[in-house]
């Protein structure tokens, strides 16, 4: 008997986890990854590379450190029933069977891995209860259950997804914090460096010729370092990391929190969908619960080392939902966030677009991500004074934004208004975390250029989202430089960007309606994530190349200016909007409205479960949840 109230599939979307690891990517590794463009200091490009390769480094190493910490053993002979169970099982959901190792520290299995090495770690107890192989009985599917379980989290590649943000988090931070730390000595090197420079310079003088002539003349006569002057360089730098690492912890205290608890749902879904159903899932979690908690564990191997976090040895539940409030960051612990309840997992398989949250959760967290992002990416780009504008920032918002929304408005057609209503929702919520943020930083601004006139910071230039070149002519008037800026911010982002945020949002929406009503596209059901994906990403690109720099160049006429790179900008939007207007609509005359069963022309406004009005076949079936 089909359910009443029809199920959204989660995996013909653009996923949680996959959102929730492009923010993380895009507030720490973007910055890190622009580093190396020739506009940083000297100083700044080593600092990304080491943390990237770090991160690398943490992210190849980790598995064997969890498998030593845990005391992880690999079967015995007597045991490779299991390793049959998990390659047969590994088989039939059309993945690769992962190495599993056994552990007395843990009650529950978990997965760990990367993209090609996989593991899976199975409690002790369960080589005791079943000491020679299941001997069919329920308690042995209930098994069967839980294993598919641990494979999901591989065939939704998650497990690396999780492991690659938690090592990138973690290695911002301390290697950060160290480099930071270490430039406090940075005026005794200097005094030592300067002492045996002259050795240096004869014995490399060739390889001076190679550098820029202002190097060449600070190595052949270097300036004397005052206090002033180190004190001057160690805030220039304090200020530039402050932001990536205060970004840094936030993120690991709100979204790799999220994402470790979203992934659990998604196998709980991805398994549901291989068994046709969520009885058997629901019934398997009630009893393994119960049957974990009956066998305790033996203390993990104890290391002193550098970790921030280490890999839970069991997991602990709670009933909260997965909502915003559990992942601000209030808490101290560095440790990571609870899993889902069963109360909270058994709600989102019943109603899946509650993994992505309310119009307000989604507005208020892509707020956050472009706030961090366009601070931290300030931040790096203050010390060679090269400003930065929104532009970039509200994009990538937008493409958060999008791509969090679609499966509220999948949910909620054919109701328009509901959908325009959460659009409503989301974008108000985003503005005001921009507002929130920027409105105090211009008023500081106007209050510091009104008491010191001639002090006007490169953080004020990158508001307006341009900068002047080193050694620039001191403004004649700052006061009423900073008097332009405020009201072109006001203009821009309390007038133009809701509007034009709002325009988009919907105009995305009705592109995605639109697709939605290609019944007849055979390939539309296995590229449904991709096709979801590149309309934001489109949409994104001409919003940050095409329109939001002429409305800068509109609000801040006589700040900036149309250059050469703002015409390019032009041109590239507009060619890639004219192609992509042109694959839409041929593919829009080809499939629109075809019964994929009867090949007849339906018109029925698209929405969960529609069927075709000559055969009753529903148009759309990879859109709806396999249980």
């Amino acid at each position: 008997m089909p359910h009443p109230t029809p199920r959204l599939n989660l995996f013909a979307l653009p996923s949680q986890t996959t959102i929730l690891f492009a923010g993380i990517l895009l507030v720490i590794g973007a910055p890190l990854l622009s580093a190396f463009t020739p506009r940083f200091q000297v100083i700044l490009p080593l600092l990304p590379l080491v943390i990237l390769l770090f991160t690398l480094w943490d992210f190849l190493i980790e598995p064997h450190r969890t498998l030593d910490r845990f005391q992880a053993y690999p079967l015995r002979p007597s045991a490779a029933w299991l390793g049959e169970l998990v390659a047969v099982l590994a088989d039939a959901v059309a993945t690769q069977p992962p190495t599993i190792r056994v552990s007395a520290a843990i009650n529950t299995p978990f997965i760990l891995g990367t993209w090609r090495r996989r593991w899976l770690i199975v409690p002790a107890w369960f080589l005791e209860k079943w000491p020679d192989s299941p001997r069919d009985s329920q308690h042995d599917d209930y098994l069967d259950v839980v294993l598919r379980h641990e494979l999901a989290h591989f065939v939704n590649h998650d497990a690396w997804l999780t492991a690659l943000a938690r090592s990138l988090l973690k290695m911002t931070l301390l290697v950060g914090a160290v480099y930071w730390f270490m430039w406090l000595w940075q005026p005794i090197l200097y005094r030592l460096g300067v002492a045996y420079l002259p050795a240096f310079v004869s014995m490399y003088a060739p390889l001076l010729a190679f550098f820029p002539s202002e190097v060449q003349a600070i190595v052949q006569q270097p300036p004397p370092m005052t206090t002033a002057r180190a004190v001057t360089y160690w805030l220039e730098l304090a200020m530039t990391l402050a932001p990536l690492l205060a970004g840094a912890l936030l993120l690991w205290r709100r979204d790799l929190n999220l994402l470790l608890r979203v992934r659990e749902v998604y196998a709980d879904a991805r398994v549901a969908a291989w068994l046709g159903g969520t009885a058997p899932l629901h019934a398997a979690l009630d009893w393994f619960r119960a049957e974990a908690s009956k066998h305790p564990t033996k203390d993990a191997r104890s290391h002193k080392r550098w970790s921030f976090r280490r890999w839970p040895p069991h997991h602990v539940q709670t009933n909260q939902p997965l909502a915003w409030g559990l992942d601000a960051p209030v808490q101290l612990s560095l440790s990571p966030g609870p899993q889902p309840g069963i109360s909270t997992r058994r709600a989102v398989l019943e109603q899946p677009a509650h993994i992505y949250g309310t119009a307000q959760t989604i507005g208020v967290r892509a707020g956050v991500i472009v706030l961090l992002f366009y601070i931290i990416q300030a931040s790096l780009l203050a010390p060679v004074r090269v400003g930065m504008g929104l532009e970039l920032a509200i994009g990538a918002g937008f493409v958060v934004l999008s791509l969090g929304l679609t499966p509220l408005m999948l949910v909620r057609l054919p109701n328009q208004r509901a959908a325009r209503h959460a659009i409503t929702t989301a974008t108000g919520w985003f503005v005001l975390m921009l507002v929130a943020t920027l409105g105090p930083l211009i008023l500081l601004a106007l209050i510091s250029v009104s008491i010191w006139p001639q002090g006007l910071d490169i953080v004020l230039y990158a508001i307006a989202g341009d900068a002047p070149a080193a050694f620039a002519p001191v403004l004649d008037d700052p006061m009423g430089y900073m008097v332009q800026v405020s009201i072109g911010a006001f203009v821009a982002f309390i007038v133009a960007a809701p509007v034009i945020l709002w325009l988009c949002l919907w105009l995305d929406m009705w592109l995605k309606q639109r697709i939605l009503t290609w019944y007849g596209a055979p390939w539309l059901a296995q590229r449904s994530v991709l096709a979801f994906s590149i309309t934001a990403l489109v949409l994104g690109v001409v919003l940050w190349l095409g329109v939001l720099p002429l409305v800068s160049v509109l609000v801040f006429p006589l700040i900036l200016e149309i250059t050469a790179n703002t015409v390019a900008s032009l041109v590239v939007s507009a060619i890639l909007l004219l192609v992509a207007t042109s694959l839409f609509w041929r593919n829009d005359r080809r499939w629109r409205g075809r019964c994929p069963a009867c090949d007849a022309q339906s018109s029925s406004p698209p929405y969960l479960g529609q069927r075709c009005e000559h055969c009753q076949s529903v148009l759309a079936p990879w859109l709806l949840a396999r249980y």
